[in-house]
C-alpha cells in the first residue's frame, strides 16, 4: 500500500513538474514574429497543396503565389530559420492539420543534415508554442529528446528567450487573434522585410548582389567534408514514409546559391552528390538547383543580397521558373535534362565563375598578391592587376596567361585598393570577372 502510495506521489510530482515547465515554455517564451506567423497560418489552412520546407533561405526564396500561378496547385512556404531534419515530420504534421498537401518539397542543405544538425533550440522554441494540446507538446518533447538525449535542456527552452516585458506578454497572448497587425509589424520594425502570407518573407533588398559579393574572400574550401550522418538517412527514409502514408510525395531539393558559394567550396559539391545518391538509393525525386543548366534557368546571382538569400525579385524570378519547371513535373514531362547529372559534366561547360585575390609578405618585406579563380577545367586564365586611387584605374600587370602572382613595393601598395581581372582566354568574348581588395 505505502510503494503504491508513494509511486502515485512521485508520479503526480513529476507530472506536475512537467506541466508547469509546459506552461513555462508556452506563456514565457517570447514570440519570433516572422517564423510564427508562417506556422501559425499553416495550421489553420484547408487549401493547400503543396509545401516547400526549408530554413530562412527558402523563406526568402520562392514565392508561393507565383508558383500556385504557374502550378494550379496552393502552394504554402514553411522555411524556418534553423530547421533540422529530425522536425520536419513535425511540421508535416501541422500542414495535416486541416489540409492534405499532395506535395512535400523538402529543400536540403549541409546545416539541415549535418553532424551538427540534431537540434537547434532557434527552431525548438519556434515549434514550441503551435502544439494543441500538453500531451502532443509531451510526445514532442520526448521524441526529440530521445534523438538528441538534451533532456533537461529541451525541457528549459523558455530559458533560451524568455518574456522580458509587457510588450512581449502581450504578443504571446493577442499574436493568434492579431496575426495581421504583427504582420504589418514586421514592415514596421524592419523595412527591408515584408510578410506577404503564404509564409513568404520578401526581403526588400535591391542592391546587385554582384557588385557587394565581389568584395568578400570566398576561396576554394579544400576542408574534408564528413558526410551524412546514418542517423540523418534514417529520418529522411522514415519522413518519406511518412510522406506516403499520408498519400503525398516526398520531392528533395537543393536551393539555389550565389555562384561563389556553388563552385567555390568542395564541400558544397561532395554534399549535393551525396545527396543525389542518397535520394536515388530511396528513390526520392532529387532536384539540384545548384546545378541546373545556365542555358535554361535564369542567372540569378545579381539577386542574391547575401551568399545563400534572395532578394524578393530573385524570388519572383526564381519561383517564375521554378513553377513553370513544376507544372512540366505534373503534366508527366522528363525533367531530368535541366541539370547535370553531375558536378563534373557542370564544370566543363561552366567558364569563369569568380575571382579571388590574397596578399602575403616574404621574408625581404615584399608584398605578394596572389590571384586565382574559379571555373571549368577548359578555362585558360589570363590575370592583369590594378592599382585603384582617387577614382583612377592604373595597371600593375596587363592580362597575362597564367601569371597569377605579382611581387609589389609595400610603400607603393600598403593600404592601397587593389584589383585583379581573370580572363578565358578560350572565351575571349566573354567579359572578364574581378575581385577587389585592399592591401593589407
Amino acid at each position: 500500500m505505502k510503494k503504491s502510495l508513494r509511486g502515485a506521489i512521485i508520479l503526480f510530482v513529476l507530472l506536475l513538474v512537467y506541466c508547469t515547465l509546459s506552461l513555462l515554455n508556452t506563456f514565457f517564451l517570447k514570440r519570433d514574429t516572422p517564423s510564427y506567423l508562417p506556422i501559425h497560418e499553416l495550421k489553420q489552412r484547408d487549401d493547400i497543396d503543396a509545401v516547400v520546407i526549408g530554413s530562412s533561405v527558402i523563406r526568402n526564396g520562392i514565392n508561393p503565389k507565383i508558383m500556385t500561378d504557374k502550378t494550379g496547385l496552393t502552394f504554402f512556404n514553411l522555411g524556418i530559420p534553423g530547421m533540422r531534419v529530425p522536425s520536419v515530420e513535425t511540421f508535416v504534421r501541422f500542414a495535416e492539420k486541416n489540409s492534405h498537401p499532395k506535395y512535400f518539397l523538402l529543400a536540403l542543405e549541409r546545416d539541415l543534415v549535418g553532424v551538427e544538425s540534431i537540434q537547434d533550440y532557434n527552431l525548438h522554441k519556434r515549434i514550441w508554442p503551435h502544439f494543441d494540446s500538453l500531451w502532443d507538446r509531451f510526445i514532442y518533447y520526448l521524441n526529440i529528446s530521445w534523438r538528441n538525449g538534451l533532456w533537461i535542456e529541451n525541457a528549459l527552452v523558455f530559458k533560451s528567450d524568455p518574456v522580458k516585458t509587457w510588450e512581449d506578454m502581450k504578443k504571446v497572448l493577442t499574436i493568434d487573434q492579431n496575426s495581421t497587425y504583427y504582420a504589418e509589424e514586421v514592415h514596421a520594425k524592419n523595412p527591408q522585410l515584408q510578410y506577404e502570407g503564404d509564409g513568404f518573407l520578401r526581403a526588400l533588398v535591391y542592391e546587385d548582389g554582384n557588385k557587394k559579393l565581389a568584395y568578400e574572400y570566398y576561396a576554394w574550401n579544400g576542408a574534408s567534408y564528413p558526410g551524412i550522418p546514418d542517423k540523418q538517412v534514417r529520418w529522411l527514409v522514415e519522413l518519406r514514409d511518412t510522406c506516403r502514408k499520408l498519400n503525398a510525395e516526398l520531392i528533395v531539393i537543393i536551393p539555389p546559391t550565389h555562384s561563389i558559394i556553388t563552385f567555390s567550396q568542395l564541400p558544397n559539391m561532395e554534399f549535393t552528390e551525396e545527396a543525389q545518391r542518397i535520394c536515388q538509393e530511396y528513390d526520392i525525386p532529387f532536384w539540384d538547383f545548384t546545378r541546373m543548366k545556365r542555358s535554361l534557368w535564369p542567372d540569378l546571382d545579381s539577386y542574391f543580397y547575401d551568399v545563400g538569400h534572395l532578394s524578393g525579385d530573385g524570388a519572383d524570378c526564381f519561383s517564375d521558373a521554378f513553377g513553370s519547371f513544376f507544372s512540366d513535373y505534373l503534366n508527366g514531362q522528363d525533367v531530368s535534362d535541366r541539370f547535370y547529372d553531375s558536378w563534373e559534366s557542370c564544370l566543363e561547360e561552366v567558364s569563369l565563375v569568380n575571382a579571388y585575390m590574397d596578399f602575403w609578405y616574404d621574408d625581404d618585406g615584399m608584398v605578394h598578391a596572389y590571384a586565382d579563380y574559379i571555373g571549368g577545367p577548359s578555362v585558360e586564365p589570363s590575370f592583369c592587376f590594378t592599382l585603384i586611387r582617387d577614382e583612377h584605374e592604373d595597371i600593375l600587370q596587363e592580362f597575362t596567361r597564367y601569371k597569377q602572382e605579382l611581387i609589389l613595393d609595400p610603400t607603393l601598395v600598403q593600404g592601397e585598393t587593389i584589383c585583379v581581372y581573370v580572363r578565358d582566354d578560350t572565351h575571349p568574348e566573354r567579359p572578364p570577372v574581378q575581385f577587389i581588395s585592399e592591401c593589407p
